[in-house]
């Protein structure tokens, strides 16, 4: 009796095999993802969700895989007839075709159901969305599942804020840095604008000002948002010394000019004015794109205010000890 023989699965019963292995290999991702979800829902009082879309990285080869993948059951179906001892009894050999045939039918039906599950599954949010959870304790990331079930690695990761000091943007990530020493990388993409003010909120504080992007990321009418937003709370700042321009007897402007020149960028100049002309001015760098990459003043409208006064002060302070009066209290409250 050979080996077929002896297992003897029917055509639905090799179907049914062939779907349970794929459900195995990829589509248990989907139930797990949810149950790591659940478990995360029920310990954490999860205040904010963000999910990031991530496209599937282009696969050329996809067809090339399949065909390489049907080679090899082929292959496998071959060697396995090479292998099974024939009987001399025509009855048995033509049981034996039979079943063979049952065994290809029941792979090749599988093989379809699996097809359509998959079509399915690469449309699921389990591949395409990064979901990022985030409460008063901490974050837990859970990655796309897009590869199989035992080569991808684990399904969560949690970062505590105790171990985080701090964090900073580069080219669509956040990167969380971690005590000792060490960081996070975690793509944000688009939902940066969104996932920024919440690390605010849970006190993760910026480490660094600029904002390194890809060129190009964003658009000419964001960046020109950026210099609206940077204008007006300088006129802000600046409205709040009026009284110190007037004792010192100068007056503080404040203009954002976009430059082009070997690179393009926008920069904040404040200036100084005493009877009409300019006695002292500073720049700072709002934005600046070199074709390859684009760094972007990131701070947080507190931090912002914060930088403006302190060049503002700066200004009437070299214009007191230019006419050497005594520094307005006010200056330093």
């Amino acid at each position: 009796m050979n080996l077929w023989n002896e297992i003897s699965l029917t055509t639905w019963e090799t179907a049914v095999l062939t779907v349970c292995l794929w459900f195995l290999c990829y589509g248990l991702n989907v139930p797990v993802r949810a149950w790591q979800m659940w478990r995360n829902a029920a310990t954490h009082e999860v205040l904010e969700r963000v999910t990031v879309v991530r496209k599937s990285p282009r696969q050329p080869r996809s067809w090339t895989a399949m065909l390489r993948g049907l080679y090899v059951s082929l292959v496998l179906l071959g060697l396995m007839r090479i292998g099974v001892r024939w009987e001399a009894n025509l009855l048995v050999r033509a049981e034996y075709e039979s079943l063979m045939l049952d065994a290809l039918l029941g792979a090749v039906i599988g093989a379809v159901v699996s097809g359509l599950l998959w079509l399915f599954y690469r449309t699921s949010k389990t591949v395409h969305v990064l979901e990022l959870h985030f409460d008063r304790e901490g974050v837990t990331i859970y990655p796309v599942r897009q590869n199989l079930l035992a080569g991808q690695g684990i399904y969560e990761t949690r970062v505590q804020w105790k171990d985080c000091y701090g964090y900073w943007v580069f080219k669509g990530y956040f990167v969380l840095a971690m005590r000792p020493i060490g960081q996070v990388e975690q793509f944000g993409g688009s939902k940066l604008e969104q996932i920024e003010p919440i690390l605010y909120r849970l006190g993760v504080r910026k480490l660094v000002s600029y904002d390194m992007r890809e060129a190009g990321e964003l658009s000419q009418s964001q960046l020109l948002a950026l210099n609206d937003r940077v204008q007006k709370m300088a006129d802000e700042v600046i409205a709040g010394y009026a009284a110190e321009c007037a004792m010192l007897g100068v007056q503080i402007c404040a203009d954002v000019e976009q430059r082009h020149e070997e690179e393009q960028f926008s920069v904040l100049v404040l200036r100084s004015v005493v009877a009409g002309e300019t006695v002292s001015d500073i720049e700072w760098l709002l934005w600046g794109e070199d074709g390859k990459t684009l760094e972007t003043l990131g701070l947080a409208d507190d931090r912002l205010y914060e930088g403006i006064d302190e060049r503002v002060a700066s200004l009437l302070e070299a214009r007191q000890q230019e006419i050497g009066q005594d520094v307005p209290q006010v200056l330093y409250q």
